[in-house]
């Protein structure tokens, strides 16, 4: 079937002043804002190195440690801008919780991951646009919206039984499902009004334990997507956060581009293919069918998407003609999503059930 590439990526539009203005000032401070960010969790793993965890439980371990973690750092007077403005309590749970689970996971360039929530937060809270009453929701969605893959999960895949290597360590005598479950109902008894460990299952890929050993990852992604178009359904938060997570993704290519292992054609390939999946990703996320944009989308927030991928396809020069690695890489998404959509809505209705969240 014919693929193809968004017009907004191949013909020159004229972007907003603000669009321009707010996706220059994210590629120009991302690293000072990151490095940031990564001071702060390096200041807060050394209060949580003093203590002992091992006898502290959830949910009074994050309320135990609220005081204890700082809850605000300034940058630098010329960016005028905190990196962790943590003033509302249900906030600074959150971002606790976040901290708790993720402070001794590293990046791709060996960085700690938990920059990465902080740095979706920010995109949100200065760049949105959401009125406060939704601002402060989304917000506490994008702080713990990896938690139970980069905790839990990832303590279970890779046998790690240290108590305090994550926050909510798994039960190595219960299926993956049943562990995704649990650290599901743990994380809503500590935030019972927001579901918050709703939120954290359905951010994440479905752990879907396909039968047929054949099933490609471009299958499994497309089927994530249209899992989170699913579950977008009942949470209004989720498409916001899912796209500053992806905003997030486009400025974070240093460990692509700056690998030394890898050959330029290499790198550059590499490079097209994360741009074509990202693309197929939220084109397909954030458009309904007659291509507008879902009423949950910030408008401003995607046109700052669509500025920072275009910069990033000609800065990096990317090929997107039908040869080139971009279109392929999409049309292997996109062929699977539009082919085996029932199949795959059945199987994550399946895997929603086993795990009690609605249908």
């Amino acid at each position: 079937m014919p693929v193809e590439i968004p017009v907004e990526l191949t013909e020159v539009q004229t972007q907003s002043p603000e669009s321009a203005h707010n996706g220059d000032w994210l590629l120009e401070n991302f690293f000072a804002l990151t490095d940031a960010c990564n001071s702060w969790t390096a200041r807060n793993t050394k209060h949580l190195d003093r203590l002992n965890l091992q006898n502290v439980s959830l949910p009074e371990m994050e309320l135990d440690l609220l005081e204890k973690v700082e809850e605000t750092v300034l940058l630098e007077d010329q960016y005028d801008v905190p990196v962790v403005p943590y003033t509302e309590k249900p906030i600074q749970i959150a971002a606790l919780i976040n901290f708790l689970a993720s402070y001794k996971v590293l990046r791709k360039d060996h960085s700690p991951y938990t920059a990465h929530p902080m740095f979706v937060d920010i995109i949100i809270l200065f760049l949105s646009g959401l009125p406060p009453e939704e601002l402060t929701i989304v917000r506490i969605t994008a702080l713990i919206h990896d938690v139970v893959e980069e905790d839990t999960l990832r303590l279970l895949e890779k046998h790690i039984q240290d108590p305090n290597a994550g926050c909510i360590p798994p039960n190595f005598d219960l299926s993956t499902t049943e562990n995704m479950l649990m650290a599901k109902n743990i994380l809503n008894s500590i935030m019972p009004e927001l579901q918050i460990g709703t939120a954290a299952l359905e951010l994440m890929q479905a752990v879907i334990e396909d039968e047929d050993e054949s099933v490609t990852d471009e299958y499994k992604h497309a089927r994530f997507i249209h899992w989170l178009n699913w579950r977008a359904q009942r949470r209004s938060d989720l498409r916001v956060v899912k796209l500053a997570d992806k905003i997030h993704d486009l400025l974070d290519l240093d460990y692509i581009t700056k690998n030394p292992e890898k050959s330029k054609k290499e790198i550059d390939d590499k490079l097209a293919s994360k741009l074509a999946k990202v693309s197929f990703s939220m084109y397909s996320l954030m458009k309904q069918e007659d291509g507008s944009l879902h009423p949950d989308v910030p408008p401003q927030l995607w046109n700052i998407f669509v500025y920072i991928l275009r910069s990033r396809i000609y800065s990096f020069d990317i090929d997107l003609s039908d040869e080139g690695i971009f279109k392929k890489t999409l049309a292997s998404y996109q062929e699977p999503f539009e082919t085996h959509k029932e199949k795959m809505l059945a199987e994550c209705a399946d895997y929603a059930q086993k795990v009690e969240l609605w249908h």
